[in-house]
């Protein structure tokens, strides 16, 4: 079946375009990709950035290449057959996302293949509301949390290593808030005490941190 969210509008060919990955029976999710309908909304950064343009362009296709991409919903042809067979371990009190992210996970840990194309294939509804997308972003945060953390996510699941680095990879800016508030108390608490939770000598801070640093930027 094809998913599509209300407001969302799909290409024409969507079926055609996504169905052809389905050819093979180790496919249960084909998620194409889906661009926004206008370029200025609170969804979108100073420059006109959408906030959600790397996971789509980038970060999904480059998992889907692995065979580990994350069902996202809206825009994608789903093997019922796949659905099904996670369907019992799914909580009915999960929202949409969260929901499709975990069932994902699960098929991923069940042998199945998760496709996403880079070509895209729905454009999306935009959010005008500050307060809708403030509530997107916390929605994130905690289907991000269960996903790495949950039972079936990137710690407690039998997933292979290449679907782990994937979760995680996915949940890595969702996650940022409490990155940053972690960091936060650390420096907190080494200010409140004098004294700083960790030693290094100079080169083997430019050898542990520079890296670090620099990956992050990428």
């Amino acid at each position: 079946f094809l998913l599509l969210e209300a407001g969302d509008v799909a290409a024409p060919d969507i079926v055609e375009a996504l169905g052809a990955e389905l050819c093979d029976p180790r496919v249960a999710i084909v998620q194409g990709r889906s661009v926004p309908l206008a370029t200025d909304s609170p969804e979108h950064g100073a420059r006109g950035r959408h906030d959600h343009e790397f996971e789509q362009a980038s970060l999904n296709p480059a998992l889907g290449r692995r065979n580990v991409a994350i069902w996202t919903g809206t825009g994608s042809l789903v093997r019922t057959h796949a659905l099904q067979t996670v369907l019992s371990g799914t909580k009915s009190s999960q929202n949409a996302m969260e929901a499709q992210w975990r069932a994902g996970a699960r098929m991923a840990a069940a042998g199945w293949r998760l496709l996403a194309p880079t070509t895209p294939m729905t454009t999306h509804r935009i959010v005008v509301d500050d307060e809708a997308v403030f509530a997107d972003r916390t929605d994130r945060a905690r289907a991000a949390r269960r996903l790495v953390f949950g039972s079936g996510g990137a710690i407690r699941s039998s997933l292979g290593l290449r679907a782990r680095l994937g979760l995680l990879a996915w949940a890595a800016r969702p996650l940022s808030g409490f990155r940053r508030s972690l960091f936060i108390a650390v420096v907190t608490a080494a200010l409140i005490a004098g004294v700083v939770p960790f030693w290094f000598s100079s080169p083997w801070l430019l050898m542990v941190c520079l890296p670090g640093v620099l990956y992050s930027s990428m």
